[in-house]
């Protein structure tokens, strides 16, 4: 090889390695989060404009479902939705492991730092999950969880659909 085509080589690993360390992961819960419980329903579950907000994210971001579903019930549902090729992992129910260490591992294998990620999720529960692993979080106020336990959680408060994607955007430029 040549000398020119070593220094390309080298010029496009470190790009590369670069894109990769500016990539953040943004985790997603199912139940509550994209899949709907009632309010902001579509024909096939998914909450209304979900499939737009994580189509768009997926340019930019590692996108990761974690859920205590089974692994199969989520991709099912996520091949339903057509969104099987967005999500680069799908962390169902394990026995044995919580969310935290499941959202550390995936951070781990990116070699991405906890707290530039961020988890969207509808419990009180998924958010303290969160903080235990440094990872930052807004909550969905259309999900199964409590208003008043997400908001003593401190987690963002979402309100509607139609205002996630600019919130994870504004969230996300102060977690770099």
């Amino acid at each position: 090889r040549s000398k020119e085509n070593d220094k390309i080589g080298r010029f496009l690993f470190t790009k590369k390695c670069e894109i990769i360390l500016h990539m953040q992961i943004i985790f997603f819960d199912v139940v509550g989060v994209l899949l709907s419980t009632g309010k902001f329903k579509t024909k096939n579950g998914l909450v209304e404009y979900m499939d737009t907000i994580v189509k768009e994210l997926t340019k930019n971001h590692i996108l990761v479902i974690v859920s205590s579903l089974s692994k199969s019930t989520i991709e099912e549902q996520i091949n339903l939705w057509k969104l099987n090729t967005v999500f680069t992992h799908v962390i169902g129910g394990e026995p044995n492991k919580n969310k935290t260490d499941q959202m550390l591992e995936v951070c781990y294998e990116y070699n991405v730092a906890p707290k530039t990620c961020l988890m969207v999720t509808d419990t009180a529960r998924d958010v303290h999950l969160a903080k235990e692993a440094n990872i930052s979080t807004l909550a969905v106020s259309w999900g199964l969880g409590n208003i008043e336990m997400l908001k003593k959680s401190n987690a963002t408060l979402v309100q509607n659909p139609q205002e996630l994607l600019i919130i994870i955007k504004e969230k996300i430029k102060t977690l770099v």
